[in-house]
């Protein structure tokens, strides 16, 4: 889509007109919005230039344009090549606008470890770690895990050419006894890597996984939210839902974060929404119809309500941990928003 001749003011409408659209209950993140933001980051960026006033909006546009690729990057992720190829092209235009993002190289360099291509996967992985050191944005740092899983992959990527000869091999590695010694740190390598790729989060705490033991059968009576490269899934009692994401999103916060004096408001949950531009907070209408959509799931499923208002808040909702819970998270796909 072309926006060439189009006024800010105007994309902002459009934004309005579009907020709705494609993140509802069986909808997906849609692509147009992101080309909405990109013409407003252009039109912004060149605005700045001229005047400062402009700064704060620019760095929150441009904020939620690299939100939106990034969750978009995760959307389209898969072992297709074609799909591939797409999260690729996504999360290195993350990169174009925010150089030095942490979570966009972490992914880059997963997507490209999956592939074979280790150099690339090194350079992207040890970029991640570099910028983890001094990047500011807590939303788009890597999480602990995801930092000792990059310096694995690194690992991996100098071991998967060196065993197979592709290399210059220093001396050492010319004796079968040196080869079998790589073989059997790069094995056990990929063993870490496979045994904490999931995350499992109950009302007890969190544990890491592997992928055959985060695909349990989720027990009776027990709320499951599980999320994959497909999206997330809600399950109880052998009914199953796909949840959008925003709504996936709200549904975590309010079983992992909330209880009785820590409410979900509007205020706390301004990252987790995509459809906003409004610096102070999710719009309340935005806030409260998507909470709407999360109870009417919950109750179409037969799940016993457990989700109270807040009185000490206004537009507050809180878990009141009357129900067990299962949160199932792909760590490489995690993020803090």
């Amino acid at each position: 889509m072309s926006f060439q001749g189009i006024s800010l003011e105007e994309l902002e409408e459009l934004e309005q007109e579009l907020l709705g659209l494609g993140e509802t209950r069986l909808g997906s993140l849609s692509y147009s919005k992101i080309e909405v933001y990109e013409a407003m980051h252009r039109q912004l960026e060149a605005l700045v230039q001229e005047d400062e006033d402009y700064r704060e909006y620019y760095t929150f546009i441009k904020k939620k344009l690299v939100s939106y690729l990034l969750r978009y990057g995760a959307a389209v992720s898969g072992s297709d090549r074609t799909i591939y190829e797409d999260s690729e092209k996504v999360l290195k235009k993350v990169l174009s606008y925010d150089s030095q993002n942490p979570i966009a190289a972490y992914r880059l360099g997963f997507l490209a470890y999956r592939s074979g291509a280790f150099f690339d996967a090194a350079a992207f992985l040890q970029q991640a770690l570099n910028s983890q050191t001094f990047y500011t944005d807590e939303r788009f740092l890597m999480n602990a895990e995801q930092i000792s899983r990059a310096v694995l992959y690194i690992a991996n990527c100098a071991l998967h050419p060196a065993i197979r000869g592709e290399v210059p091999a220093m001396d050492f590695m010319a004796s079968a006894e040196h080869a079998t010694s790589l073989s059997t740190q790069l094995c056990y390598n990929d063993g870490m890597l496979k045994s904490q790729a999931y995350r499992i989060t109950t009302p007890f705490g969190s544990v890491l996984c592997s992928k055959e033991e985060s695909v349990e059968a989720p027990m009776q009576d027990v709320i499951s939210l599980k999320f994959n490269k497909f999206g997330a899934v809600l399950t109880y009692n052998g009914i199953s839902e796909k949840l959008a994401p925003v709504q996936a999103n709200l549904l975590r916060y309010l079983l992992v974060k909330t209880r009785r004096g820590q409410a979900a408001t509007p205020l706390a949950l301004k990252d987790y929404f995509l459809f906003t531009h409004v610096v102070t907070g999710v719009p309340e209408e935005t806030f409260l119809l998507v909470m709407a959509e999360v109870k009417q799931i919950l109750m179409e499923m037969e799940i016993p309500s457990a989700i109270q208002t807040a009185e000490d808040e206004d537009y507050g909702f809180y878990f009141d941990g009357s129900m067990p819970f299962v949160v199932i998270d792909r760590v490489d796909e995690e993020m803090s928003l």
